[in-house]
């Protein structure tokens, strides 16, 4: 039996700079409100990807994140939803959480997931110009009390984009991390490695743990954005990383074989020093 496709994301992008009214949001209700929104954020990238509902248990769930009172909780995303930092009529409506921007950060993040479940009543967005990666077989969505039933499954195919994700991406090819290039910061632009390449690299490079640098390749490229590289730099920027990062591995190989030895020489001499005086054993 196939593993269901994960619908949630393992990481969502948090602009430096904030847009005003999101920060005037923060400069009238406080900077814990700031702490209380990304865990909310969390929540929607982790759970449906692009929208979470406001039911009863929702901020329980929040506080035990952040530990803040649940009428506080209640308090910043009434605030929110009036600032605009959510949907207004879409709350008003079925009580859930989205905005356009969330909702544009996760279908560019999941454009190469296999299936993405799609509520249409909740869209704020037109999904086909997002990377052109996605195509949308409309449903509905039936709010009932505190549920959420949806009445049809759909299936996202995702085609290929070239300018988006590069070879050897493929339709089912799950995205595993991206990597901000240098369009990051204008058109949330990244470079999207797959476990197809995750494999091959993983056998180019058997003395790296592939998975880890990259984690440490991402968070560089967060912390330097004067030094990302262009989409069609990035595989060659990669592949020297972990050539690095193998040759440092063998040298390190080579290192303690050579100490090994070293000891090994050590500890013969001291036996045969100690027979000398001594006599053998």
């Amino acid at each position: 039996m196939a593993r269901p496709t994960k619908q949630g994301i393992d990481y969502f992008p948090l602009d430096c700079v904030f847009d005003d009214d999101l920060q005037l949001f923060i400069t009238e209700n406080g900077a814990d409100s700031l702490g209380i929104l990304v865990v909310v954020w969390q929540m929607i990238y982790q759970n449906e990807g692009y929208f979470i509902q406001n039911d009863k248990k929702f901020p329980l769930k929040v506080k035990q994140r952040i530990m803040s009172d649940v009428d506080r909780i209640n308090e910043v995303i009434s605030n929110a939803v009036e600032w605009g930092v959510f949907d207004k009529s879409i709350y008003n409506k079925h009580k859930i959480l989205t905005s356009k921007g969330i909702q544009k950060r996760f279908f560019i993040a999941a454009r190469l997931k296999k299936e993405v479940k799609i509520h249409q009543h909740l869209i704020l967005i037109n999904i086909d110009s997002v990377g052109n990666a996605v195509n949308v077989v409309g449903n509905d969505l039936d709010i009932v009390g505190n549920a959420t039933n949806v009445k049809e499954d759909v299936n996202v195919n995702v085609k290929e984009n070239k300018s988006i994700c590069p070879a050897p991406c493929q339709a089912q090819d799950l995205m595993i991390i991206g990597l901000p290039t240098n369009k990051f910061n204008t058109q949330q632009e990244q470079y999207s490695v797959t476990e197809s390449q995750l494999a091959e690299w993983s056998e180019t490079y058997p003395a790296v743990d592939v998975d880890q640098t990259l984690k440490r390749i991402r968070s560089w490229l967060v912390n330097n954005p004067s030094k990302r590289k262009t989409m069609r730099g990035m595989g060659k920027f990669i592949d020297s990383w972990l050539s690095r990062e193998q040759d440092r591995g063998k040298q390190n190989e080579t290192h303690n074989r050579s100490n090994t030895k070293q000891e090994s020489n050590h500890a013969r001499q001291l036996r045969e020093l100690g027979d000398a005086i001594f006599g053998p054993d």
